[in-house]
């Protein structure tokens, strides 16, 4: 089904509801802001959420099913009805990079973010509309952005009420990883490569454990991290470069990853520790 042929979406960001209806929001190049796409069953809904600006969003579902957008421009909308959209500003300067989620059990919004120009550092913001928190979580970070554009960043929630990021900081060298666990983080590099760089960075959280699980590339390898047992497990999962890699659980945990190869092939497989159990490729012709 395609949505949109009129413009040249650069970011997709996607959420099914309870009814696993699909909700996204898509930011557009050439300064063309961000538009919402939702479908009740029946119709197709397209909506302007803002028209200018080259944004990059992150969308998620309140409890009620309402959805919200988190984008660079650091403004949260939220759909008030029909084609309307309600906007608030929520970080104090510029977002180079973000993920964000809500936490379902308290309709707390949790924002990680990466600020820009100048004044590098990870930020956790969170609140609920009117009334918002933030704290600095790591100032260890340095990015050039004459040769490094878009760092990486991923966020998640742990069935303790844990929240886990991962992000790569010093430009493109090392990937680190940050828990806050009882108001206090901790943070520590799992990755410090100099000669690789590392991107396309996925973090999931195991409920089980609510450990960290972490799907990145690490030049030419789609690389995997687990801190389960405490301590940190590595394995290659894949040797291929990739334009774009995104990751989820399925229902026996295992790791199912999705990929997009510079050759415009999109690919899923399926992984238990390593292990290829099933794969589907499908081409997709360059435009």
């Amino acid at each position: 089904i395609e949505l949109e042929t009129t413009m040249d979406a650069e970011s997709v960001s996607l959420v099914l509801d309870a009814q696993d209806e699909f909700h996204a929001a898509a930011g557009y190049r050439f300064s063309n802001g961000v538009r919402y796409y939702s479908n009740d069953g029946a119709s197709w809904v397209t909506e302007t959420v803002v028209g200018s600006g080259n944004l990059e969003p992150v969308i998620q579902l309140d409890p009620a099913g309402t959805p919200w957008i988190f984008a660079t421009n650091g403004v949260l909308y939220d759909r008030e009805g029909a084609a309307t959209w309600g906007s608030e500003s929520v970080a104090s300067s510029a977002v180079l990079k973000q993920d964000y989620f809500i936490d379902q059990s308290t309709g707390v919004h949790h924002i990680l973010w990466l600020a820009q120009f100048g004044a590098d550092r990870l930020i956790h913001t969170w609140g609920t509309p009117g009334s918002w928190s933030e704290e600095v979580v790591d100032t260890d970070l340095t990015y050039d952005l004459n040769t490094f554009s878009s760092p990486y960043l991923s966020a998640a929630m742990g069935g303790d009420g844990s929240i886990h990021v991962a992000y790569v900081s010093n430009s493109t060298a090392e990937l680190k990883h940050a828990v806050l666990r009882s108001g206090t983080w901790a943070i520590e590099t799992v990755v410090d490569e100099l000669e690789k760089e590392i991107y396309n960075v996925k973090l999931l959280v195991d409920d089980r454990f609510n450990a960290s699980h972490i799907v990145y590339q690490l030049g030419p390898e789609i690389r995997y991290l687990n801190n389960t047992t405490g301590t940190w497990l590595s394995e290659r999962l894949d040797g291929i470069s990739v334009e774009q890699l995104t990751a989820e659980f399925d229902s026996r945990s295992r790791i199912v990853t999705g990929l997009q190869d510079s050759g415009y092939a999109l690919q899923w497989n399926r992984h238990l520790w390593g292990v290829i159990e099933a794969s589907e490729t499908e081409r997709v012709e360059p435009f």
